[in-house]
């Protein structure tokens, strides 16, 4: 998107040149050859063609044109760099955000439901807990599993999300 900006400032750049010469007076050279004339010393001509550019009003008129067209290309162009990087930075707060979340999830959550379940099992073994009790253990180490896999699933998204915004292809 930038280098699509940077090719139209460019563009817009050469337009201004352009303008900026159109206040040079033109030469044109101009020569031939006619037998029509019966006096050979008459028959080749040369000339100078001169054209001076009068037109001040519209000359000026395209000068700034050209000008204020450049300008517009070079503000929008720092304007979109400018969302492009408050993008890129709340991705990666984002990012950062979800890596945290997958943290808390893979070691505190898990570890909190595998104990949970194994304190279930064994009070099941021993006799103290219904098998309700041991039921409702592993299902809660399942929702904390599912929940896991979702924390990896946005910052799988989170991390895409990132390289969008700082114009990285894979």
């Amino acid at each position: 998107e930038l280098a699509a900006l940077d090719a139209r400032i460019e563009g817009a750049r050469a337009n201004q040149e352009l303008a900026a010469k159109s206040w040079l007076p033109d030469f044109e050279l101009m020569a031939s050859y006619s037998t029509m004339w019966p006096e050979p010393p008459m028959r080749f001509m040369a000339g100078v063609g001169v054209e001076i550019p009068l037109q001040l009003g519209r000359r000026s008129g395209e000068r700034a044109e050209a000008g204020a067209r450049r300008r517009q290309l070079e503000l929008t162009r720092e304007h979109r760099a400018q969302e492009i990087e408050n993008e890129a930075h709340a991705a990666r707060e984002e990012l950062s955000s979800a890596l945290a979340v997958l943290k808390i999830q893979s070691q505190r959550v898990m570890a909190a439901a595998r104990a949970q379940l194994d304190s279930a099992r064994a009070g099941y073994v021993a006799g103290r807990n219904e098998f309700q009790a041991l039921i409702e253990a592993e299902r809660s180490l399942r929702n904390a599993e599912l929940r896991r896999q979702r924390a990896i699933a946005d910052v799988v998204r989170r991390r895409a999300a990132l390289e969008s915004a700082m114009g990285e292809d894979r």
